[in-house]
């Protein structure tokens, strides 16, 4: 609903501008073609200023999933860049031979549901997107006591 209202106020700034535009020709409002040129401008200035919208939406409010080298005092000490990290600490398979206990000893307990003897969690990040309520978490899952899988969930 937020997002109609926001385009529909976007389309009526769009409307408004070309109107202040064209106002200095009073005789070309009976004319059809105007009105048609009129609307036309306006959807085409609605597109632009609404994805110009986006863009800066898009870049300034989503995560930043530019990948580091992996630092253990770094993934504990700063968790807020912990989506920084987690690509390299994928990409290298650095948790593949790990036990549980080895991998709790390793990424530590900042930030981390370790209740189960299944898998651990660990927060990343909030969500991708602008006002996102989702977050971003690492889940590792354990296999007879090794892990066997691990990846990024939103939730």
């Amino acid at each position: 609903m937020v997002e109609l209202l926001f385009k529909l106020g976007i389309l009526i700034i769009s409307f408004f501008i070309v109107y202040l535009f064209f106002r200095k020709h009073k005789n070309i409002f009976e004319n059809w073609k105007f009105w048609l040129t009129w609307a036309l401008t306006s959807i085409i200035i609605f597109i632009i200023i609404y994805s110009l919208i986006l863009t800066f939406i898009f870049i300034k409010f989503s995560p930043n999933f530019d990948s580091r080298d992996f630092n253990v005092e770094e993934w504990n000490n700063n968790t807020d860049k912990r989506n920084e990290l987690v690509g390299d600490l994928m990409d290298s398979k650095i948790l593949d031979d790990k036990t549980r206990k080895e991998v709790i000893e390793f990424l530590g307990n900042k930030k981390a549901n370790i209740n189960g003897t299944e898998y651990i969690e660990y927060y990343i990040s909030p969500g991708m997107g602008f006002l996102s309520l989702d977050s971003d978490t690492l889940i590792i899952y354990f296999k007879n006591d090794g892990v066997s899988e691990y990846k990024i969930i939103s939730d």
